[in-house]
């Protein structure tokens, strides 16, 4: 496993654990925690042993957002602050909601404040949980400056159009009972409770196999924009089909009739020994 300056990781069963960890700065989102995340994200997913991820913070908060004092520095020494943002938003890169559509389930524990990109970067994840004295906020007007990381996109998607407005235009700090209720995230339990129940949301993703909760989340986040009709349906029954010829589909067969739980990583990795013993012996 990778070493990191600005995350934790660990492995709890068949759930990896990955917690933001610069709490003296509440997690400020730096460019090497970016890239550290990401990194992290992507090691996990190619882990053929875990079958879901926690995204978690360290110290009071989850994440406070971009790191202020960067933009301070570009104040300073830039006379036009807003160009390096217009030169990335040329640039063709993997976006945060790409990543987590393509990945294995994510499960977001907010242990402390989610404010700006600290929420917006988990809008693309599975289920976000908070912690009761958590506050979420869409802080962006109040900095003056504008949301961004798709969630003018999915923010209204997820809690409706005036919803999303009003929390946007206000920047209001956000209790997390009441972000529950608008839907900004899944559930609020005690913060003694929270990675507990995160890691039960994880296990009960990883149960199943990644390649098919990869390629259900991968069809969903295909739709889910999509206004053709016909072409939901056309990418519904080609993924159907796709998926009946899969290891997982057979053992869940089988397992039924057998009356038995069934096991989908010991089904992939015997079809995968299978289909290696057989290219060895071609």
């Amino acid at each position: 496993m990778a070493t990191y300056e600005t995350i934790l990781t660990e492995v709890r069963g068949r759930v990896a654990i990955i917690t933001l960890n610069r709490p003296e700065k509440l997690n400020a989102l730096s460019a090497q925690m970016s890239d550290e995340l990401r990194q992290a994200v992507l090691a996990f997913d190619a882990d053929d042993e875990v079958g879901a991820i926690v995204l978690t913070g360290a110290g009071r908060g989850f994440c406070s957002g971009a790191d202020v004092t960067g933009w301070g520095r570009a104040l300073e020494r830039e006379a036009d602050p807003g160009r390096r943002m217009e030169q990335a938003a040329a640039q063709a890169t993997e976006t945060w909601t790409d990543l987590w559509a393509r990945v294995k389930p994510t499960v977001v524990a907010m242990n402390g404040d989610a404010i700006g990109a600290g929420l917006t970067i988990t809008l693309g994840c599975d289920y976000r949980i908070a912690a009761e004295h958590a506050r979420i906020s869409m802080r962006f007007a109040a900095m003056g400056v504008m949301p961004e990381l798709e969630s003018t996109r999915l923010l209204p998607h997820i809690i409706g159009l005036s919803r999303a407005l009003d929390v946007m235009l206000t920047g209001e700090l956000i209790p997390a009972p009441r972000a529950a209720e608008l839907g900004i995230v899944n559930e609020c339990v005690p913060a003694d409770r929270l990675l507990e129940r995160a890691i039960e949301k994880a296990s009960q993703y990883a149960r199943i196999h990644p390649q098919t909760t990869r390629a259900v989340k991968q069809l969903v986040w295909a739709n889910v924009f999509e206004s053709d009709t016909e072409a939901v349906k056309r990418r519904e029954r080609l993924a159907f089909a796709e998926a009946q010829r899969r290891p997982s589909h057979r053992e869940a067969v089988r397992a039924f009739l057998e009356k038995r739980e069934p096991d989908f990583y010991r089904a992939i990795r015997e079809a995968e020994a299978a289909a290696s013993d057989g290219g060895s012996q071609a």
